[in-house]
């Protein structure tokens, strides 16, 4: 079984019980004036920000990895490192372009006083809003104008509870589209990728399409597209 199909299984097994939101919440006032640039942009530019509670969900999108004393364990340039684990597996199959979000447990983090420039008080006033327990309870956040937020938490609510649902089984839908002269191969390989946050994107097509590289002439056109698909050459 592969690394992929492990957490997915984990994360099932450990989490298939936690009820996704059925409705989202603006939280937009609890962010004007953050330091966070992504999210001070976004709003000027109209967007919004939106929570989706996540009730038992503590934990589920972790992604720090941090020293005893409750700080950031940071590798070169200074930047935060990333845990390599389940959980960091499935909300990076969870996090496309269309899909990308924001985790409490990746904003309120051990003993640090704002992650990404955005303030730890911000980011806990969402759980009081919300009525949610911290020690028990979690969110998900969206930056999105207010014509796009429904569709992309239908989506997201939809990955997610696949993924509870069938662990290892689950695959995203891929609505493939070829204009004349497009390479099939190439164009299948970037839509496939294109679900998924780059991280995992090479591994994640490499699995999908496992059993096709056994043949040469499949292996050539795909092997070069999957590199592309996370920078590599």
């Amino acid at each position: 079984m592969s690394s992929i199909a492990r957490a997915l299984d984990k994360f099932k097994a450990q989490y298939s019980s936690v009820p996704v939101g059925r409705r989202f919440y603006e939280v937009t006032d609890l962010f004007q004036g953050t330091r966070g640039r992504t999210v001070s942009g976004a709003i000027g530019r109209g967007a919004g920000v939106y929570a989706l509670p996540l009730r038992g969900g503590r934990g589920m999108f972790e992604k720090w990895k941090l020293d005893s004393e409750g700080h950031f364990v940071r590798g070169e340039g200074g930047k935060p490192i990333i845990k390599a684990g389940p959980k960091q597996i499935v909300a990076e199959l969870l996090c496309s372009p269309r899909t990308r979000f924001m985790g409490s447990d990746e904003l309120v983090v051990g003993k640090e006083d704002k992650v990404q420039g955005i303030e730890r008080e911000r980011a806990e006033a969402v759980f009081r809003k919300l009525r949610l327990d911290p020690g028990k309870d979690a969110y998900v956040l969206f930056v999105r104008g207010k014509d796009q937020i429904e569709g992309v938490v239908k989506i997201f609510r939809e990955r997610l509870e696949a993924i509870l649902s069938l662990g290892s089984k689950w695959r995203p839908d891929v609505r493939l589209r070829f204009r004349d002269g497009e390479d099939f191969l190439e164009t299948l390989v970037g839509q496939m990728a294109g679900q998924v946050h780059p991280l995992i994107r090479s591994r994640f097509v490499a699995e999908i399409l496992g059993p096709m590289l056994a043949n040469d002439f499949i292996r050539e056109k795909v092997v070069p597209a999957i590199r592309k698909t996370s920078g590599k050459k």
